[in-house]
């Protein structure tokens, strides 16, 4: 993951992308996230909608992404739950964006 150079993360709900850029907010975004446990859900069924997706970047080229519950096109719960660490990351790249 040290080869990542941009986190950006979309809100399924507005739309907005805020984005990561800074080297060591980005290292630590990573290791928050790093040792998240997905857990596949028993129902595998499409569903629309999400709250939150993140793409990880190596300069311009997109390396991964995933959504609160789903990971190339499967359905997971995640241990811990992925979604206050992932809303606390959106919601504080708003504060330094309007800073």
């Amino acid at each position: 993951m040290s080869h990542i150079t941009r986190v950006e993360i979309m809100s399924g709900e507005t739309g907005e992308i805020r984005t990561i850029q800074d080297k060591e907010k980005v290292r630590l975004f990573l290791d928050e996230v790093k040792n998240i446990q997905f857990i596949p859900q028993e129902n595998q069924e499409e569903r629309s909608g999400f709250r939150y997706s993140v793409n990880l970047y190596k300069g311009n080229g997109k390396t991964f992404g995933f959504s609160m519950n789903m990971v190339n096109e499967h359905y997971y719960n995640t241990e811990p739950n992925l979604f206050p660490i992932v809303n606390k990351w959106f919601s504080g790249a708003k504060e330094e964006a309007s800073n």
